[in-house]
């Protein structure tokens, strides 16, 4: 199977987007391809609000985690249905490894 191709993350709101393979990931965050490093550069101002965000850090934690608060809803609690050990079919904590996708 090929490798998959990406297009180049520079995109802009005058649909003048640059239409070449991004081969070249992102060093900070490596979740977008840019075709070099022109593209990379004017690209910036929009992609380091993602490139730098908290989230993406190992050191990351929702907040209820960092403010020790215990998660429960008592009323939904009582006639929730288990679907096996620690598996709920409705649960009361957030999903935070959704792309840990080795994992899954």
């Amino acid at each position: 199977m090929a490798a998959p191709k990406f297009v180049c993350a520079n995109l802009k709101p005058d649909c003048t987007d640059c239409k070449e393979e991004g081969k070249f990931a992102c060093k900070g965050c490596r979740l977008v391809n840019y075709c070099g490093p022109e593209c990379q550069k004017a690209h910036w101002p929009q992609h380091k609000i993602d490139c730098k965000s908290s989230l993406s850090k190992e050191t990351w934690q929702p907040a209820y985690m960092l403010e020790r608060q215990q998660l429960s809803l008592p009323s939904v609690m009582a006639s929730m249905k288990f679907a096996g050990p620690n598996k709920y079919q409705w649960g009361n904590t957030p999903a935070v490894d959704v792309l840990q996708l080795e994992s899954n």
